[in-house]
């Protein structure tokens, strides 16, 4: 299924409140990724970034207390551009890797930032994790990240809807699948 050198497994958490801001009106207030080295089965470098909202400058007390991100995080960030242009430039040694995360939504996201900002999006491939893992272990609905997680023994490290620790998450239930393949294979 993952036959390529590496995966760029992202998260971003956005603009958000308890009646479901609608997609258009959302924007991204923190991207996470990690490079996960397929072959290796590894995580690497990792990139976070906080970002500052245009058009909901304050966050909601939803929004606040959903993602633990303080209103002084995205005040001080640099706007969206800034902070893709850093990405950009962090996934350049990766090639073509293609961008990995759990559901549509990450990506979607990225995209209308990417088309409100006028800014390049040269990631033409995305994998949708959490689809790979519903046929994988043959289920019938999509579970949550954790879930997914839990169901494989792993412990939840660091904070969940935080975009670094989601994507970690998801690159180490990757590697923990692969694990249990590569185990079954060889028995």
């Amino acid at each position: 299924m993952f036959d390529l050198p590496h995966l760029l497994c992202i998260d971003v958490e956005a603009t958000c409140d308890a009646q479901q801001l609608p997609r258009k009106d959302r924007e991204i207030i923190e991207f996470g990724a990690v490079v996960l080295d397929v072959q290796q089965r590894t995580l690497g470098p990792e990139f976070r970034a906080f970002v500052r909202p245009q058009k909901t400058t304050q966050l909601t007390d939803y929004c606040l207390e959903l993602t633990s991100i303080r209103q002084s995080d995205v005040d001080s960030a640099p706007a969206f551009p800034s902070v893709w242009h850093e990405f950009l430039a962090f996934a350049a040694p990766y090639g073509d890797a293609p961008l990995c995360g759990w559901g549509d939504y990450d990506y979607g996201q990225i995209k209308r930032d990417c088309a409100s900002y006028g800014a390049p999006q040269p990631f033409k491939k995305y994998i949708d994790a959490s689809k790979w893992y519903r046929r994988h272990e043959k289920m019938n609905r999509r579970p949550s990240l954790r879930e997914s997680a839990e169901s494989l023994g792993l412990n939840f490290a660091g904070q969940q809807h935080r975009a670094l620790d989601d994507a970690k998450c998801l690159a180490k239930v990757l590697i923990e699948v692969w694990k249990r393949d590569d185990q079954t294979e060889n028995n």
